[in-house]
């Protein structure tokens, strides 16, 4: 039902046009309060070690749908921020951001090896908060008045996932019985 594979330099136009929708960068921080990511500066992250990005999409569909990042990767500390933006909205509410971060996790825990991925969200995002639940993480801490979005300060939810809390793809069987296959590059 759904894919997931490295971000591609094909790919850098069209998830940079994701990243400079409101509806999508309004939720996000990539340091200094940097919000917008060009295909240029979106490329320069995919060559650095301390970032693993993918897009993912629907299972017969070439076309990427959305955008996963593993950021702030420390290989000595085996630790990495989760983020990800659905760049399609049209498939909002049907779980395929929730098993592409399971995807994506699968990723991070194995083949990156790291040992704990953490995650923020903004307070009133609940969509995103209801993807990392479903991806089994714990949430962790607040910090108020901290995002901006638009005049009002709100606050960032903390979430936090370890290795050892991660099970496999738990859409596996799900997917088989739907016919779908797991399909990562």
């Amino acid at each position: 039902m759904v894919w997931v594979r490295p971000l591609e330099p094909h790919d850098l136009e069209l998830a940079a046009e994701w990243l400079s929708n409101e509806r999508n960068y309004a939720w996000l921080d990539f340091g200094g309060g940097v919000q917008h990511l060009s295909p240029l500066a979106l490329a320069a992250m995919s060559q650095r070690p301390t970032h693993d990005l993918m897009v993912f999409g629907v299972k017969g569909e070439p076309t990427p749908i959305g955008l996963i990042g593993v950021s702030n990767i420390a290989p000595m500390f085996g630790s990495g921020t989760l983020w990800y933006v659905l760049g399609e909205k049209t498939f909002e509410t049907k779980g395929i951001t929730s098993r592409a971060v399971a995807r994506a996790l699968d990723r991070a825990f194995g083949t990156l090896g790291l040992e704990s991925v953490n995650a923020w969200v903004v307070a009133n995002n609940i969509g995103s908060i209801r993807v990392l639940e479903k991806n089994g993480f714990q949430q962790i801490g607040r910090q108020r008045k901290c995002h901006r979005i638009g005049a009002t300060l709100v606050d960032r939810i903390h979430f936090d996932k370890l290795a050892d809390e991660q099970t496999q793809d738990r859409w596996d069987d799900s997917e088989r019985r739907l016919g779908g296959a797991r399909n990562e590059h």
